[in-house]
């Protein structure tokens, strides 16, 4: 239980031995804000549970400018307790800062690429422990990584939700949130993760450059078949027929950027490897633009007819148009990457 009226929900977990693995959704129990009651745990097994609630204030806060491809700037601990590991973390990308006292600033610098993200397909809990556990070795790593390995795996538990704008990331060695447990002979360990988004500054470049893989997709499919995938060139969708439509929506603080530079990626894990006919939605001409035989990218012409004065863009794959049909499926990945001026 806990006092505060936080929310509980069950975490998945990996294997806990001796004796057996995790059962957090094992038996019936009652779940409610302020707790989770008539929970049975089988000996020497272990439950794991997520207490969630939004702080008044962040203890992380962050000074960060995109500049010629690079995320750079501060990092502060603005809480009475040290901060642990603190990370960046921008899609699969990872810059760590380290432990940050109480009032302590960190420097962080991120170089940003317009190359595939092939992290997607990997573990985000291990690019971010691997300084603190050989996962190559076969033993198990020791029980305060594997709890913060299943609760970093349960932020990112769904590979199509990971994170493409920057987000922050530490962990308290007092958690904010009192728990309490009310059985005798039940032992507890307790984590805490602080999550913290970020805004970009851009106003100290006048041209700005978003990488592929920082804005996050909103995929349509028309096909029976298929659903969302995850490859080593980011999110997508995995389809044999249909039409795939991929929409993108800028920043706020994007809108005012003319586009005089965008690139649109097509590539696909799996088959089939083809040249495919790719259609751009231009919102002056109110009108598709079929783009022939796309093979991994392409560089739009007159880019700033392709997004309209909300910063949405719209492109499609229509899997008979590309002659695709009988020939396999796989999981296809659309992104987009642009430059622009600010005017």
């Amino acid at each position: 239980t806990s006092p505060n009226d936080a929310l509980f929900k069950p975490m998945p977990a990996g294997e806990f031995n001796p004796g057996g693995g995790a059962n957090s959704g094992a038996g019936r129990y009652a779940q409610s804000a302020g707790g989770v009651n008539n929970l049975n745990v089988a000996q020497w097994s272990m439950s794991t549970f997520a207490a969630e609630q939004m702080l008044d204030t962040a203890p992380l806060e962050a000074d960060l400018t995109l500049v010629d491809g690079v995320l750079r700037g501060t990092v502060r601990n603005t809480g009475p307790t040290t901060i642990r590991d603190v990370a960046l973390i921008q899609n699969m990308r990872i810059a760590k800062v380290g432990d940050l006292p109480a009032g302590a600033t960190g420097t962080v610098e991120l170089q940003l690429s317009d190359r595939a993200p092939i992290e997607w397909a990997g573990s985000p809990s291990m690019m971010l422990l691997c300084d603190k556990w050989d996962f190559n070795q076969p033993k198990q790593p020791p029980t305060e990584i594997r709890m913060q390995m299943t609760v970093l795996d349960a932020l990112f538990s769904t590979p199509y939700d990971r994170p493409t704008e920057p987000l922050l990331l530490g962990w308290l060695n007092e958690a904010p949130i009192p728990l309490e447990v009310d059985q005798d002979g039940v032992s507890k360990q307790q984590l805490a993760l602080v999550t913290t988004p970020v805004t970009v500054d851009f106003s100290q470049s006048r041209r700005i450059k978003l990488p592929r893989g920082w804005i996050k997709p909103s995929l349509e499919a028309s096909g029976m078949t298929g659903g969302p995938c995850v490859s080593q060139f980011g999110n997508g969708w995995f389809m044999d027929s249909g039409v795939i439509t991929s929409t993108f929506q800028l920043p706020p603080t994007m809108q005012g950027v003319q586009p005089d530079s965008a690139n649109v990626y097509v590539q696909t894990d799996g088959p089939p490897p083809v040249p495919v006919t790719l259609d751009v939605f231009d919102w002056s001409a109110g009108q598709w633009v079929p783009h022939e035989n796309v093979t991994g990218s392409v560089d739009l012409t007159q880019p700033e007819r392709f997004f309209n004065s909300t910063g949405l863009f719209r492109m499609c794959l229509d899997w008979e148009r590309s002659g695709l049909v009988g020939k396999g499926g796989g999981c296809m990945s659309l992104d987009l990457s642009l430059e622009g001026t600010r005017q």
